[in-house]
């Protein structure tokens, strides 16, 4: 599954909070980019709420994040794209994000921000031809 997301930053919003507060929500350091401590990120934390551990091994995806900005429009964000194997994982760090782990539990990254936009593909894996490639669940 891919998703792809147009986030903006509510920017005055976000900098009025100290970098202590965006931290705890982030659950990462800003200036270097490093992962708080467990003991001491909120449950609540982005990194926290995007982390998915079935049978005690966490489900990895692939992401990545490109700031942009429109900066005579006042308008700031992040685009999104994330790539997992099965639909439910993305589906599970969505509501996460917007309906909290215990569900209306968080005070977040979505207070924040808003998606102005989002797709969600599904496709079945494939070689060149167009076939479907049968794949082990451990692939």
């Amino acid at each position: 599954m891919s998703l792809f997301r147009n986030i903006f930053t509510i920017l005055p919003h976000w900098n009025a909070l100290s970098t202590e507060a965006q931290e705890r929500i982030i659950g990462r350091t800003k200036l270097s980019d490093i992962e708080l401590e467990d003991t001491v990120k909120p449950t609540s934390a982005h990194s926290a709420l995007t982390t998915i551990v079935e049978d005690g091994k966490e489900i990895k995806i692939l992401r990545d994040n490109m700031p942009f900005g429109r900066p005579g429009h006042g308008e700031f964000g992040t685009y999104f794209i994330g790539y997992s194997r099965s639909p439910r994982t993305i589906e599970q760090m969505l509501e996460n994000m917007f309906i909290g782990r215990p569900p209306a539990t968080m005070i977040g990254c979505s207070t924040f921000s808003r998606a102005v936009t989002g797709k969600s593909v599904l496709r079945a894996l494939g070689d060149i031809s167009g076939r479907n490639v049968s794949r082990s669940p451990n692939d």
